[in-house]
Protein backbone atom coordinates (compact mmCIF):
# COMPACT_ATOMS: atom_id res chain seq x y z
CA UNK A 1 0.00 0.00 0.00
CA UNK A 2 1.33 3.44 -0.84
CA UNK A 3 1.48 6.19 1.73
CA UNK A 4 -1.48 8.57 1.74
CA UNK A 5 -0.55 11.92 3.31
CA UNK A 6 -4.21 12.87 3.67
CA UNK A 7 -4.91 9.89 5.90
CA UNK A 8 -1.81 9.80 8.06
CA UNK A 9 -2.75 12.05 10.94
CA UNK A 10 -1.60 15.53 11.89
CA UNK A 11 1.91 16.86 12.34
CA UNK A 12 1.28 19.21 15.24
CA UNK A 13 3.44 17.08 17.56
CA UNK A 14 6.49 17.20 15.34
CA UNK A 15 8.49 19.79 17.25
CA UNK A 16 11.99 18.64 16.28
CA UNK A 17 11.99 19.69 12.62
CA UNK A 18 14.44 22.50 13.38
CA UNK A 19 16.83 20.10 15.10
CA UNK A 20 16.51 17.53 12.30
CA UNK A 21 17.29 20.12 9.62
CA UNK A 22 20.30 21.33 11.61
CA UNK A 23 21.49 17.74 11.95
CA UNK A 24 21.24 17.30 8.17
CA UNK A 25 23.17 20.53 7.55
CA UNK A 26 25.81 19.51 10.11
CA UNK A 27 26.29 16.03 8.61
CA UNK A 28 30.04 15.68 8.14
CA UNK A 29 29.81 12.57 6.00
CA UNK A 30 27.28 10.53 4.08
CA UNK A 31 26.81 8.02 6.90
CA UNK A 32 25.67 10.83 9.22
CA UNK A 33 23.27 12.06 6.56
CA UNK A 34 21.84 8.57 6.04
CA UNK A 35 21.32 8.10 9.78
CA UNK A 36 19.40 11.37 10.12
CA UNK A 37 17.19 10.91 7.05
CA UNK A 38 16.36 7.26 7.72
CA UNK A 39 14.91 7.96 11.15
CA UNK A 40 12.31 10.34 9.72
CA UNK A 41 8.89 8.90 8.96
CA UNK A 42 6.89 10.02 5.90
CA UNK A 43 5.22 13.04 7.51
CA UNK A 44 8.42 14.31 9.11
CA UNK A 45 10.29 13.89 5.85
CA UNK A 46 7.63 15.89 4.05
CA UNK A 47 7.99 18.77 6.52
CA UNK A 48 11.80 18.69 6.53
CA UNK A 49 11.84 18.67 2.72
CA UNK A 50 9.49 21.65 2.58
CA UNK A 51 11.21 23.73 5.28
CA UNK A 52 14.81 22.89 4.38
CA UNK A 53 15.54 25.65 1.80
CA UNK A 54 14.27 28.45 4.07
CA UNK A 55 15.93 27.32 7.30
CA UNK A 56 18.09 30.13 8.81
CA UNK A 57 21.16 27.88 8.98
CA UNK A 58 20.84 26.98 5.30
CA UNK A 59 22.71 30.04 4.10
CA UNK A 60 22.77 29.04 0.42
CA UNK A 61 19.07 28.13 0.40
CA UNK A 62 19.76 24.79 -1.25
CA UNK A 63 17.05 22.16 -1.42
CA UNK A 64 17.45 18.87 0.40
CA UNK A 65 17.86 17.12 -2.95
CA UNK A 66 20.64 19.52 -4.00
CA UNK A 67 22.51 18.80 -0.77
CA UNK A 68 22.17 15.04 -1.34
CA UNK A 69 23.45 15.30 -4.91
CA UNK A 70 26.45 17.32 -3.73
CA UNK A 71 27.39 14.75 -1.11
CA UNK A 72 26.92 11.68 -3.32
CA UNK A 73 28.61 12.66 -6.58
CA UNK A 74 30.02 9.64 -8.38
CA UNK A 75 27.81 7.11 -6.58
CA UNK A 76 24.59 6.95 -8.57
CA UNK A 77 22.99 4.08 -6.65
CA UNK A 78 23.57 5.74 -3.28
CA UNK A 79 22.36 9.05 -4.66
CA UNK A 80 19.24 7.49 -6.12
CA UNK A 81 18.47 5.75 -2.83
CA UNK A 82 18.91 8.89 -0.74
CA UNK A 83 16.88 11.00 -3.16
CA UNK A 84 14.10 8.43 -2.95
CA UNK A 85 14.29 8.62 0.83
CA UNK A 86 14.10 12.42 0.78
CA UNK A 87 11.08 12.42 -1.53
CA UNK A 88 9.03 10.18 0.74
CA UNK A 89 7.08 7.09 -0.35
CA UNK A 90 4.42 8.55 -2.61
CA UNK A 91 6.49 11.13 -4.47
CA UNK A 92 9.31 8.63 -4.85
CA UNK A 93 6.93 6.14 -6.48
CA UNK A 94 5.62 8.84 -8.81
CA UNK A 95 9.14 9.80 -9.90
CA UNK A 96 10.09 6.15 -10.45
CA UNK A 97 7.00 5.58 -12.61
CA UNK A 98 7.71 8.72 -14.63
CA UNK A 99 11.38 7.92 -15.17
CA UNK A 100 10.60 4.34 -16.15
CA UNK A 101 8.08 5.49 -18.77
CA UNK A 102 9.87 8.53 -20.16
CA UNK A 103 13.55 7.66 -19.77
CA UNK A 104 13.26 3.90 -19.94
CA UNK A 105 15.74 1.39 -18.56
CA UNK A 106 16.60 -2.30 -18.60
CA UNK A 107 14.49 -2.72 -15.46
CA UNK A 108 11.64 -0.51 -16.64
CA UNK A 109 8.88 -3.13 -16.63
CA UNK A 110 9.90 -4.52 -13.26
CA UNK A 111 9.75 -1.04 -11.71
CA UNK A 112 6.38 -0.21 -13.24
CA UNK A 113 4.81 -3.52 -12.27
CA UNK A 114 6.08 -3.59 -8.70
CA UNK A 115 4.88 -0.07 -8.00
CA UNK A 116 1.52 -0.15 -9.76
CA UNK A 117 -0.04 -3.59 -10.20
CA UNK A 118 -1.27 -4.04 -6.62
CA UNK A 119 -2.64 -0.52 -6.18
CA UNK A 120 -6.27 -0.14 -5.19
CA UNK A 121 -8.31 2.34 -7.26
CA UNK A 122 -7.99 4.86 -4.44
CA UNK A 123 -4.22 4.49 -4.38
CA UNK A 124 -3.85 4.64 -8.16
CA UNK A 125 -5.99 7.80 -8.24
CA UNK A 126 -3.78 9.36 -5.57
CA UNK A 127 -0.62 8.47 -7.47
CA UNK A 128 -2.12 9.95 -10.65
CA UNK A 129 -3.10 13.10 -8.72
CA UNK A 130 0.44 13.63 -7.38
CA UNK A 131 1.86 12.84 -10.83
CA UNK A 132 -0.24 15.66 -12.27
CA UNK A 133 0.93 18.07 -9.55
CA UNK A 134 4.60 17.31 -10.21
CA UNK A 135 4.67 16.95 -13.99
CA UNK A 136 1.65 19.06 -15.01
CA UNK A 137 0.42 16.19 -17.15
CA UNK A 138 -2.22 13.52 -16.82
CA UNK A 139 -0.74 10.13 -16.08
CA UNK A 140 -3.43 8.45 -18.18
CA UNK A 141 -2.33 10.54 -21.18
CA UNK A 142 1.36 9.86 -20.54
CA UNK A 143 0.71 6.12 -20.46
CA UNK A 144 -1.01 6.28 -23.84
CA UNK A 145 1.81 8.36 -25.33
CA UNK A 146 4.87 6.75 -23.76
CA UNK A 147 3.98 3.11 -23.41
CA UNK A 148 3.41 0.37 -25.93
CA UNK A 149 2.46 -3.29 -25.82
CA UNK A 150 2.22 -5.11 -22.53
CA UNK A 151 2.94 -2.31 -20.07
CA UNK A 152 0.46 -0.04 -21.78
CA UNK A 153 -2.47 -2.43 -21.48
CA UNK A 154 -1.67 -3.29 -17.86
CA UNK A 155 -1.15 0.31 -16.79
CA UNK A 156 -4.30 1.43 -18.56
CA UNK A 157 -6.24 -1.19 -16.60
CA UNK A 158 -4.75 -0.08 -13.27
CA UNK A 159 -5.15 3.65 -13.86
CA UNK A 160 -8.56 3.53 -15.51
CA UNK A 161 -10.52 6.08 -13.41
CA UNK A 162 -13.61 3.87 -13.73
CA UNK A 163 -11.90 0.83 -12.22
CA UNK A 164 -13.66 -0.77 -9.27
CA UNK A 165 -12.66 -3.76 -7.19
CA UNK A 166 -15.23 -6.51 -6.95
CA UNK A 167 -17.00 -7.74 -4.97
CA UNK A 168 -18.33 -4.55 -3.38
CA UNK A 169 -18.23 -4.56 0.41
CA UNK A 170 -22.01 -4.60 0.73
CA UNK A 171 -22.66 -7.43 -1.74
CA UNK A 172 -24.18 -10.77 -0.81
CA UNK A 173 -22.95 -12.48 -3.98
CA UNK A 174 -19.24 -12.79 -3.15
CA UNK A 175 -19.27 -16.59 -3.24
CA UNK A 176 -21.09 -16.68 -6.57
CA UNK A 177 -18.54 -14.27 -8.05
CA UNK A 178 -15.75 -16.53 -6.78
CA UNK A 179 -17.35 -19.53 -8.50
CA UNK A 180 -17.88 -17.53 -11.70
CA UNK A 181 -14.28 -16.28 -11.75
CA UNK A 182 -12.86 -19.77 -11.16
CA UNK A 183 -14.99 -21.15 -13.99
CA UNK A 184 -13.97 -18.27 -16.28
CA UNK A 185 -10.29 -18.89 -15.62
CA UNK A 186 -10.72 -22.60 -16.28
CA UNK A 187 -12.64 -21.99 -19.51
CA UNK A 188 -10.15 -19.47 -20.82
CA UNK A 189 -7.33 -21.97 -20.36
CA UNK A 190 -8.82 -23.92 -23.26
CA UNK A 191 -8.58 -20.89 -25.56
CA UNK A 192 -5.86 -20.68 -28.20
CA UNK A 193 -5.98 -16.88 -28.20
CA UNK A 194 -3.33 -15.16 -26.08
CA UNK A 195 -5.30 -11.92 -26.47
CA UNK A 196 -8.40 -13.45 -24.88
CA UNK A 197 -6.35 -14.98 -22.09
CA UNK A 198 -4.58 -11.70 -21.36
CA UNK A 199 -7.86 -9.82 -21.21
CA UNK A 200 -9.40 -12.32 -18.79
CA UNK A 201 -6.40 -12.46 -16.46
CA UNK A 202 -5.95 -8.69 -16.45
CA UNK A 203 -9.63 -8.03 -15.73
CA UNK A 204 -9.65 -10.44 -12.78
CA UNK A 205 -6.21 -9.80 -11.27
CA UNK A 206 -6.56 -6.00 -11.43
CA UNK A 207 -10.30 -5.88 -10.80
CA UNK A 208 -10.85 -7.94 -7.65
CA UNK A 209 -10.22 -7.33 -3.96
CA UNK A 210 -7.29 -9.08 -2.36
CA UNK A 211 -9.49 -11.32 -0.13
CA UNK A 212 -11.50 -12.29 -3.20
CA UNK A 213 -8.35 -13.22 -5.13
CA UNK A 214 -7.29 -15.38 -2.19
CA UNK A 215 -10.65 -17.20 -2.38
CA UNK A 216 -10.23 -17.70 -6.13
CA UNK A 217 -6.76 -19.12 -5.63
CA UNK A 218 -7.91 -21.51 -2.91
CA UNK A 219 -10.95 -22.72 -4.85
CA UNK A 220 -9.02 -23.16 -8.09
CA UNK A 221 -6.33 -25.15 -6.29
CA UNK A 222 -8.90 -27.41 -4.65
CA UNK A 223 -10.90 -27.95 -7.83
CA UNK A 224 -8.23 -28.17 -10.52
CA UNK A 225 -5.02 -28.89 -8.60
CA UNK A 226 -3.21 -25.75 -9.74
CA UNK A 227 -2.25 -22.63 -7.84
CA UNK A 228 -3.01 -19.23 -9.31
CA UNK A 229 0.71 -18.79 -10.02
CA UNK A 230 0.88 -22.11 -11.84
CA UNK A 231 -2.14 -21.13 -13.90
CA UNK A 232 -0.60 -17.80 -14.93
CA UNK A 233 2.70 -19.55 -15.65
CA UNK A 234 1.08 -22.12 -17.91
CA UNK A 235 -1.36 -19.87 -19.77
CA UNK A 236 0.41 -16.58 -20.44
CA UNK A 237 3.53 -15.65 -22.34
CA UNK A 238 6.27 -13.02 -22.26
CA UNK A 239 5.97 -9.87 -20.20
CA UNK A 240 2.31 -10.52 -19.40
CA UNK A 241 3.31 -13.71 -17.68
CA UNK A 242 6.01 -12.10 -15.52
CA UNK A 243 3.82 -9.10 -14.67
CA UNK A 244 0.71 -11.02 -13.63
CA UNK A 245 2.84 -13.67 -11.95
CA UNK A 246 3.95 -10.86 -9.62
CA UNK A 247 0.32 -10.37 -8.55
CA UNK A 248 -0.47 -14.10 -8.33
CA UNK A 249 2.60 -14.85 -6.22
CA UNK A 250 1.39 -12.29 -3.71
CA UNK A 251 -1.85 -14.25 -3.32
CA UNK A 252 -0.72 -17.88 -3.22
CA UNK A 253 -0.21 -19.69 0.04
CA UNK A 254 1.97 -22.79 0.25
CA UNK A 255 2.25 -25.62 2.80
CA UNK A 256 6.04 -25.22 2.47
CA UNK A 257 5.90 -22.08 4.61
CA UNK A 258 4.41 -21.14 7.99
CA UNK A 259 0.73 -20.27 7.47
CA UNK A 260 1.08 -16.88 9.16
CA UNK A 261 3.63 -15.63 6.60
CA UNK A 262 2.12 -13.12 4.18
CA UNK A 263 2.50 -14.43 0.58
CA UNK A 264 3.47 -10.90 -0.49
CA UNK A 265 6.34 -10.90 2.00
CA UNK A 266 7.58 -14.25 0.70
CA UNK A 267 7.38 -13.03 -2.89
CA UNK A 268 9.16 -9.76 -2.06
CA UNK A 269 11.82 -11.63 -0.07
CA UNK A 270 12.49 -13.88 -3.08
CA UNK A 271 12.83 -10.88 -5.36
CA UNK A 272 15.16 -9.22 -2.89
CA UNK A 273 17.29 -12.37 -2.74
CA UNK A 274 17.34 -12.53 -6.56
CA UNK A 275 18.54 -8.92 -6.64
CA UNK A 276 21.51 -9.81 -4.42
CA UNK A 277 22.29 -13.13 -6.13
CA UNK A 278 24.41 -13.83 -9.17
CA UNK A 279 27.59 -12.21 -10.39
CA UNK A 280 26.46 -8.60 -10.11
CA UNK A 281 24.09 -6.71 -7.88
CA UNK A 282 21.47 -4.37 -9.31
CA UNK A 283 21.91 -1.73 -6.65
CA UNK A 284 19.23 0.61 -8.02
CA UNK A 285 16.55 -2.09 -7.81
CA UNK A 286 17.85 -3.28 -4.45
CA UNK A 287 17.59 0.23 -3.01
CA UNK A 288 14.10 0.70 -4.45
CA UNK A 289 12.79 -2.58 -3.03
CA UNK A 290 14.25 -2.02 0.43
CA UNK A 291 13.16 1.61 0.51
CA UNK A 292 9.55 0.80 -0.40
CA UNK A 293 9.40 -1.67 2.49
CA UNK A 294 11.15 0.78 4.84
CA UNK A 295 8.17 3.15 4.84
CA UNK A 296 5.90 0.55 6.46
CA UNK A 297 7.11 -1.05 9.68
CA UNK A 298 4.60 -3.89 9.23
CA UNK A 299 5.77 -4.57 5.69
CA UNK A 300 9.44 -4.50 6.66
CA UNK A 301 8.87 -6.78 9.65
CA UNK A 302 7.05 -9.27 7.38
CA UNK A 303 9.87 -9.11 4.84
CA UNK A 304 12.52 -9.73 7.49
CA UNK A 305 10.51 -12.65 8.88
CA UNK A 306 10.08 -14.20 5.42
CA UNK A 307 13.65 -13.75 4.18
CA UNK A 308 15.31 -16.78 5.89
CA UNK A 309 12.70 -19.03 4.26
CA UNK A 310 13.70 -18.12 0.70
CA UNK A 311 17.51 -18.34 0.61
CA UNK A 312 19.65 -21.47 0.59
CA UNK A 313 21.59 -20.71 3.77
CA UNK A 314 18.52 -19.49 5.68
CA UNK A 315 20.32 -16.24 6.39
CA UNK A 316 18.62 -13.32 8.07
CA UNK A 317 18.25 -10.30 5.79
CA UNK A 318 20.78 -8.27 7.77
CA UNK A 319 23.36 -11.09 7.53
CA UNK A 320 22.72 -11.41 3.79
CA UNK A 321 23.39 -7.71 3.29
CA UNK A 322 26.52 -7.58 5.45
CA UNK A 323 27.96 -10.57 3.63
CA UNK A 324 27.84 -13.45 6.05
CA UNK A 325 29.05 -16.51 4.17
CA UNK A 326 31.23 -16.62 1.09
CA UNK A 327 28.35 -15.72 -1.22
CA UNK A 328 27.36 -12.69 0.79
CA UNK A 329 26.62 -9.32 -0.68
CA UNK A 330 29.65 -7.70 0.96
CA UNK A 331 32.10 -10.00 -0.79
CA UNK A 332 30.68 -9.10 -4.19
CA UNK A 333 30.49 -5.40 -3.46
CA UNK A 334 34.18 -5.30 -2.57
CA UNK A 335 35.12 -6.16 -6.14
CA UNK A 336 36.77 -3.13 -7.73
CA UNK A 337 38.21 0.06 -6.26
CA UNK A 338 35.07 1.64 -4.91
CA UNK A 339 35.44 0.73 -1.24
CA UNK A 340 34.13 3.93 0.36
CA UNK A 341 31.16 4.30 -2.00
CA UNK A 342 30.30 0.62 -1.54
CA UNK A 343 30.44 0.87 2.23
CA UNK A 344 28.15 3.91 2.17
CA UNK A 345 25.63 2.12 -0.02
CA UNK A 346 25.71 -0.95 2.20
CA UNK A 347 25.23 1.27 5.25
CA UNK A 348 22.17 2.83 3.59
CA UNK A 349 20.59 -0.59 3.01
CA UNK A 350 21.35 -1.72 6.58
CA UNK A 351 19.85 1.44 8.08
CA UNK A 352 16.72 1.15 5.94
CA UNK A 353 15.98 -2.35 7.23
CA UNK A 354 16.45 -1.23 10.84
CA UNK A 355 13.92 0.46 13.08
CA UNK A 356 13.22 4.11 12.37
CA UNK A 357 11.38 6.77 14.28
CA UNK A 358 8.19 7.84 12.60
Amino acid sequence: MIYNPKLSGGTERYDTADADIKAILDSHNVDNLIAVLARLGPLKMEIVDREFPSHPDNIKGTTLQQLIKGKTQGNSALQDGLLGLSHGPLKSDVIKVHDAMIIGSSTKDSILHEITLELTPRESNLLAYVYHKIYKAKLWQRIREAESGDSKELLQAVFDPRRQLLPASNTTDAMQLTIDDVQSLNRISASHSQKEKRHMFISILTGRTRPHLARISKMYQEKYGKSLSQLVQSQLEGDYRSALLFVAQGINTSPKYPPDLDPRALRDARRLEETMAGVGINKDILAMRVLRAHWSRERMDSLIEAFPHVNEKHLQLRDRVTGKGEKGMLGKLRIGNYGQAVNEFKFLILVLISDFEG
